[in-house]
């Protein structure tokens, strides 16, 4: 879970930023809308996210493009709360595919939503299906960056300015106790997911909210 970029608005009621810095931001404020020469009308550009956080030019889906790096200060390092661990949700990685935006946080429809740059930084986490799933009751705790009771990590509290590379048992026991099994081998019941050597052979299968189970393959 983590902090998404806010707006300048938002980030006018902090003290982390000049008085110099801060006028930037909001002269960005104007070009969250664009007008239409026909009707000099505000309309949203296409994934206007971009304009105040995120990098347009990224490769992969429209989220990926919105979140940070870099953050509304222009920031890039993992270590900046703004940025974080936003990079290992959004895009595709060896043991997941993209997580969406609403997992972590409201989902604006417009520049000028409620809640969206009308409160200071940082943003709020608001906690989607996927992370509650199965009665858990996800928390954030601002003061240590570290999130806990998802479905997504499970027993761990991972430290969203500190990603880490996740192996099989890090998020859950090995193997899980629902599982009844004293078996560490994954693959033995989760075959198409993972193969012997623990590798995900299917990541859109992992943390997907089921829990599939198969034998594996011949020569997995």
């Amino acid at each position: 879970m983590g902090l998404s970029g806010r707006g300048p608005l938002a980030r006018l009621g902090t003290t982390s930023l000049t008085v110099a810095s801060a006028a930037l931001l909001v002269g960005s404020v104007a070009g969250c809308l664009v007008l239409h020469e026909e009707d000099e009308a505000p309309h949203e550009p296409v994934n206007g996210c971009v304009v105040c956080h995120g990098n347009a030019s990224r490769v992969g889906t429209a989220e990926a493009q919105a979140a940070p790096p870099g953050d509304l200060a222009g920031r890039t390092d993992v270590h900046a709360p703004g940025v974080g661990a936003h990079t290992h949700h959004v895009e595709s990685g060896a043991t997941h595919t993209p997580v969406p935006c609403s997992e972590c946080h409201l989902v604006p429809t417009s520049t000028w939503s409620p809640g969206h740059v009308d409160s200071p930084l940082p943003a709020e986490v608001v906690p989607g299906p996927l992370a509650r799933l199965n009665d858990h009751a996800p928390v954030y705790d601002q003061a240590t960056g570290t999130c806990s009771e998802t479905y997504c990590h499970r027993i761990a509290t991972p430290r969203w300015t500190a990603p880490l590379s996740w192996a099989c048992g890090s998020c859950h026991a090995l193997p899980p106790p629902e599982c009844g099994t004293t078996s560490e081998q994954c693959s033995d019941c989760h075959g198409e997911v993972v193969n012997t050597g623990r590798v995900f052979l299917r990541p859109e299968l992992h943390v997907n909210g089921t829990i599939n189970v198969a034998a594996p393959d011949a020569g997995i």
